[in-house]
């Protein structure tokens, strides 16, 4: 009797796995590569169009699922599958966005280097992922570069794709500068679509500490994960070639928005 009852329960709990996740209905890393990365083209084409509705997204991504051969229940079960497994997650994700980098770089702006008036100093990851149930934080430090001075100008973009699938698209990102003595200069912007975004800030003629980099996904509760990758990241430095005096930020004669505060006075 006992046997028939162990006998019993294995075949309940083998049916409950294959329910839940069984590795055999989880699309393959391949396969998730492939459709995420049309689902991130169809998702900024849809932007693009001005999709206030989210119909073009949705009508997108069903032409993408239809392309790969698969179902929307099998993506969502797939996406729960591996968000739950964050290696395997960013290890999807990894030539993907070397993919949408690719295609960006094809399009837009110069390359710059490390070096001269120009610079791009982001030595940081490329890409991170946010979820909303499990890190939908994001914290990033730098430390001062000494090529920094007086009126130069940092320019922060990089480009965010959304994976929701109900539910508005909401995040804050904060750019900050902290300096010697308590100041802080920032810069805020608040995301709600794909394609790149910016911040600006002006160095201040104070000794920096370090250049941060906030953002925090303010997303509702859902049973389906909802992401948020951020990828393309640059942080430009335009040299101010006379310090003391502020020189107009490249192709905008407006001088960068910027809030600066001490910490612990009013």
């Amino acid at each position: 009797m006992r046997i028939i009852s162990l006998f019993i329960f294995s075949i309940l709990l083998a049916a409950c796995t294959s329910n839940n996740g069984n590795p055999d209905t989880i699309l393959s890393h391949q396969q998730m590569q492939d459709i995420l990365y049309d689902y991130h083209l169809a998702q900024s084409l849809a932007s693009q169009n001005g999709d206030s509705v989210d119909f073009k997204t949705r009508l997108y991504a069903e032409a993408v699922f239809k392309k790969h051969n698969t179902t929307e229940e099998q993506f969502d079960n797939s996406l729960r599958y591996y968000h739950r497994r964050a290696n395997e997650l960013h290890k999807i994700y990894a030539p993907i966005v070397e993919r949408l980098s690719e295609i960006a770089g094809t399009t837009a702006e110069p390359q710059y280097s490390t070096e001269g008036d120009t610079a791009n100093i982001w030595t940081a990851k490329n890409f991170y992922i946010l979820s909303a149930a499990e890190q939908p934080h994001l914290a990033i430090h730098l430390p001062a570069d000494t090529i920094l001075q007086e009126g130069d100008k940092l320019e922060l973009t990089f480009t965010p794709q959304w994976i929701y699938k109900d539910g508005p698209r909401r995040a804050t990102a904060i750019l900050t500068v902290e300096y010697e003595g308590d100041t802080i200069s920032s810069d805020i912007h608040h995301l709600s679509s794909s394609g790149p975004q910016q911040l600006n800030l002006r160095i201040l003629p104070r000794k920096m500490k370090s250049i941060n980099l906030y953002v925090t996904q303010n997303a509702t509760w859902s049973e389906l994960p909802k992401m948020l990758v951020l990828t393309q990241f640059s942080l430009i430095r335009y040299h101010n070639s006379q310090p003391g005096r502020e020189t107009s930020p490249v192709q905008n004669n407006e001088p960068a928005p910027q809030r600066t505060f001490h910490l612990g006075k009013q």
